[in-house]
């Protein structure tokens, strides 16, 4: 049995996305890494560990992207990795250090299920969390070849849809920094096009009016959300260590250390 990645980048450096850390998070689990790379120009993969396990095959973003070009994009990374479980890793998840082993017995113990959910923790100041919903990341191609992303950014295989209901949970967490990294400037770019997006595919206002109003709109959302974090406030050290320096040397202009000058993170008084 073997395990694949597939991880949707596009400048990474430029807009703040731990990708190095995700880079290394994967390399101590992964048997193959497939980079599906928007257009790419900024040198960020120039930094990347020389590993043959990390390919990278170039599908480039339109300037005026869809929410459905989105999910070819993840589809692409799917059917082009070549390993029987392929796991959608976006730029700024990770897998605890401790999980690794856990995380590679339970597919192994799973050969005969199609999709392995996982349970996220989600982080927008840095020093907390919250759970969201289990998000169904490993995909089984090896027992069901036909399993595809479809237009409505869910799995398919034939006529059926792989509802929540159909998958198996893992238990095991996965680790989503959001926008933790990002300045006001990337958040602007970054928030702007998927505002657009989800605008045209499911008629929500995201603030795709401007940037600033995208901007606007996702700083309002995560100060919102504090309170329901505040009971999982966490050490540094509990964090993946793949990512625990790059978090020791945040400053005040990246969201996760204060939301913007709202409330500052623990880790920072």
């Amino acid at each position: 049995m073997d395990i694949g990645a597939y991880i949707l980048l596009q400048n990474p450096k430029t807009n703040n996305y731990p990708y190095l850390e995700v880079i290394n998070c994967c390399l101590d689990l992964f048997d193959e890494i497939l980079i599906v790379d928007g257009g790419t120009d900024d040198g960020s993969f120039d930094l990347l560990p020389k590993d043959n396990r990390i390919k990278i095959k170039q599908r480039l973003w339109p300037d005026n992207s869809s929410w459905d070009f989105l999910t070819q994009q993840y589809d692409f990374g799917l059917q082009n990795l070549t390993t029987d479980w392929r796991i959608k890793m976006d730029a700024d998840y990770l897998f605890h250090q401790d999980d690794m082993g856990a995380i590679r017995q339970f597919l192994e113990a799973n050969q005969d299920k199609r999709i392995i959910s996982f349970e996220k923790r989600s982080f927008n100041l840095i020093d907390r969390y919250r759970m969201k919903t289990k998000i169904g990341l490993a995909v089984n191609k090896k027992l069901d070849p036909n399993i595809h992303w479809n237009t409505d950014d869910k799995y398919q295989s034939g006529d059926e849809v792989l509802e929540e209901e159909t998958w198996t949970p893992s238990g095991i967490k996965v680790w989503v920094y959001d926008n933790c990294f990002k300045n006001k400037e990337n958040i602007k770019k970054v928030m702007y096009k998927f505002a657009r997006a989800a605008s045209k595919k499911y008629g929500i206002n995201w603030g795709y009016e401007s940037e600033e109003a995208a901007l606007k709109f996702l700083v309002n959302l995560v100060r919102t959300r504090q309170e329901a974090h505040n009971q999982n406030i966490i050490p540094l050290e509990d964090h993946p260590k793949y990512i625990q320096e790059k978090i020791r040397n945040m400053d005040n202009s990246i969201l996760g250390y204060s939301l913007f000058n709202y409330k500052k993170a623990s880790y920072f008084e």
